[in-house]
Order: C-alpha cells, then sequence, then structure tokens
C-alpha cells in the first residue's frame, strides 16, 4: 500500500468514488459544477470511477447509468424522506467500499451531512470538493428560515468533524480559502483553490445570428444577457436600467434575461421602464440551451449583491461560459484578478448604474476586428485556464500530492 501510495498518480492509474449530494441536473450553480465535474470524471478515468449521485429530477442523457448508482431524492424540508435518503445513501457507499477498491473518495457537500459525517469516521482516503458556504441556508425567511436557524450549529457541527478527516479540501475562491483557513483551522497543505470551470467542449463560439434565429430574437440587436440563478439579484435590473438609457441610440436593441423571475420583479420593472417589447424573460430553460442563448448575446452580466461577494467572492459559472463563447462580459470582480489583468471582462461596482452604462457603450463601441481579437483571446484564456480539463488536472495533482502524505 505505501509503495502504491508513494507513486500514485490518479490521472493513470486507481479508482476513485465520487459521492456527491447535489442534483447533476439541477439548473443551479452546484448542479452545473457537479454535472460538468462528473463528466470530466467519466471521459479521463473511463471505468475506474463510479459516482453515487441523488436520483435527477430532470432527464440527462449525458450520466452514465454503468457508472452510477443513485439515491433517493426527497423534496426539500422533508425530514422524514431526507434521514431515508441520508440512511440509504450510507448503506450504498459502505457496500461499495467494502466490496471494491477505491484509492480516493470524493465528495461534494450539502446542508445537514449526516451520511458523509457516519462514512467519514471509516474511510480516511477522502477529499471535499468545492467546499462553499456552510451558513447560506440559514438565509432562508418564514417557517423555513426558523427551522434552518435551529438546524445551523448542528450543520457546522457535522462539516467541522468531516473537514477535520478529509486528506484534501478544494474552494472556488480566495474568500472562501481564507474562511476556511479560519474557521476550520486547516493546515494550508491540506486546502487549495481550484476556480470553478466550464465546459469548453458545451460553451464554443458559435454564429450569433443563427443564435438569434433559433431562439427567436432576431428582432434584437444589439443584446444584453444574463443566464444564471437570482437574476433580477444578480444583473438583471441594472440591464433593465441601463437599457433604458441606451434605447435612443439603439433602437433595436434587447435585454434577455434566463432564469426564474421570482415574483415577476423583471417583467414589472421592464414594463415600468417602457421596455417590454426590447425584453425577453424565458425563465428556466435546459441546460443545453444555455449555449445557443450565450452566443445570441452582444454583451453578458454577471453581477451581484455586495454582501454576498464580501462572503462568497465570484468565481461564476456565467462569467466563464460567456469567455468561452468570445463574448465580452462585465462582472463584479478585485482588481487584482486575472480576468481584470487580461482585459477579459469589465468589473464594475453593481449599484453604479452610469459606470455600467459606461461600460456598456464602451464595448458596444469596438469595431469588427477588435470584437473578434478580444473573443479569441478570451476562448483561448478559458481553454488553458478554466476549463473543465485543466481544474481536473489541478485535482489530480493535489489528490496525488495528499494521499503520497497520508
Amino acid at each position: 500500500m505505501e509503495e502504491k501510495d508513494a507513486r500514485m498518480n490518479l490521472a493513470e492509474q486507481g479508482n476513485i468514488l465520487y459521492v456527491s449530494m447535489a442534483d447533476v441536473t439541477a439548473p443551479n450553480g452546484p448542479g452545473v459544477n457537479e454535472r460538468e465535474f462528473l463528466l470530466s470524471l467519466y471521459e479521463r478515468l473511463g471505468d475506474r470511477v463510479h459516482a453515487v449521485l441523488p436520483l435527477p429530477r430532470r432527464c440527462c442523457d449525458e450520466i452514465d447509468r454503468a457508472r452510477t448508482t443513485f439515491y433517493a431524492h426527497p423534496r426539500r424540508w422533508n425530514i422524514v424522506g431526507f434521514l431515508w435518503q441520508q440512511a440509504e445513501l450510507y448503506r450504498i457507499v459502505k457496500r461499495m467500499t467494502s466490496t471494491a477498491r477505491f484509492d480516493l473518495i470524493v465528495v461534494r457537500l450539502s446542508v445537514i451531512p449526516l451520511a458523509i459525517y457516519f462514512l467519514s469516521r471509516y474511510n480516511t482516503r477522502f477529499a471535499i470538493k468545492t467546499l462553499g458556504d456552510i451558513q447560506g441556508f440559514t438565509q432562508n425567511r418564514g417557517l423555513k428560515g426558523i427551522v434552518a436557524k435551529i438546524l445551523g450549529p448542528i450543520n457546522i457541527w457535522l462539516f467541522r468533524r468531516i473537514v477535520s478527516r478529509a486528506i484534501a479540501v478544494d474552494c472556488c475562491t480566495e474568500t472562501h480559502y481564507r474562511d476556511h483557513v479560519k474557521d476550520f483551522r486547516l493546515p494550508e497543505a491540506r486546502l487549495r483553490v481550484v476556480e470553478n470551470a466550464t465546459n469548453v467542449a458545451r460553451f464554443t463560439p458559435g454564429d450569433p445570428s443563427a443564435a438569434k434565429a433559433t431562439l427567436r430574437l432576431s428582432r434584437f440587436t444589439p443584446v444584453l444577457g444574463f443566464v444564471g440563478g437570482s437574476p433580477a439579484e444578480r444583473g438583471g435590473m441594472q440591464m433593465l436600467e441601463v437599457a433604458a438609457q441606451l434605447a435612443s441610440d439603439f433602437p433595436d436593441l434587447g435585454v434577455v434575461i434566463v432564469g426564474h423571475d421570482q415574483g415577476g420583479l423583471l417583467k414589472r420593472r421592464a414594463k415600468e421602464l417602457g421596455l417590454e417589447d426590447r425584453t425577453a424573460l424565458p425563465g428556466l430553460v435546459s441546460y443545453e440551451l444555455i449555449p445557443t442563448y450565450v452566443n445570441s448575446f452582444d454583451v453578458g452580466f454577471a453581477l451581484d449583491r455586495p454582501e454576498r461577494m464580501q462572503t462568497t467572492g465570484n468565481s461564476y459559472q456565467k462569467v466563464r461560459q460567456y469567455l468561452a463563447c468570445g463574448k465580452p462580459v462585465i462582472t463584479c470582480v478585485e482588481e487584482r484578478s486575472e480576468l481584470v489583468r487580461q482585459g477579459l471582462v469589465e468589473s464594475v461596482a453593481p449599484d453604479d448604474l452610469g459606470a455600467l452604462q459606461s461600460a456598456v457603450r464602451k464595448l458596444l463601441a469596438r469595431d469588427a476586428g477588435t470584437r473578434t481579437r478580444q473573443g479569441l483571446i478570451a476562448v483561448r484564456f478559458v481553454r488553458e485556464r478554466l476549463s473543465t480539463q485543466f481544474t481536473l488536472a489541478q485535482r489530480f495533482e493535489f489528490w496525488d500530492q495528499q494521499l503520497r502524505a497520508a
């Protein structure tokens, strides 16, 4: 065993068991993150990887049933169903690890990870992938908020013990890294930043006119676009305000916001601003359709609430998706970010509408040659530094190192 660990190279040998508490078909950030990670494992490891996942709520032909075992997936806040799910997850993983050899177990945690806690007491060779904010669910309101606050201390207790037993932990932002070093008192050798990544085979430059025709958006030129969760809070409102100021200069300007318009806030504001005919709100769409929407954009938006920026930082999937398709991006990141230093994004404070308008005008004023050159630079950067293949190689190197040290 020790001799094998000394020369461990997971990219070329050994078996991995991947255990996720996230639905890989969910259209949110964790769902997309885990789906693309799973596909990269399938592609790189072949039969040397097996996944244990919650039963998907949506159809997804990309999941290899031969290399995947599913467990129950109850509705949120279903306490009895959740406990049954955790018991089933524990039984599945316990059975698999007792009948087959896995050189490493990789887990993605979610709220109240009871099964992983009990499994971690017996399996010391495991890594935690994309450890994020463990307190976020306590921000729910009403009865759910009360229940979440009661469960909050239990959740933290479980996370602390699981994290303390992991040989390797990665997170997606420097903000999370600093918080985890402090909160979990982790040795720096066991924690690493591995940014979110995008599937560059899925997100690739396409013909904007063809994309608009497919989506019935040909009436819009240019297009300010957004894809993702919580659009009203993460750029949608600002897009509408900016569009209202630009409308007289761009008669065919359109705003396309993909995501759930909770409470109809965006639709109502578009009407108040007289932008009803200029705004498309398709709601939630299939993940497979997202690249077509991105390719219809002239400028992609990815903003956030200031308080979330402070607690999470910026590792947005949507930024990587926009750039992978060669699109100009307006977002909010630290000026020292490599994305800013490379000139790949315009970083603007979300509440500075004047600066947002100036940034949009600047990007739309680029001539065709400049747009093409900048697009190629963005695509190359993502393929070299922000692809799922690149980040998987980073994790392999990290896990190998920690397995040798264990």
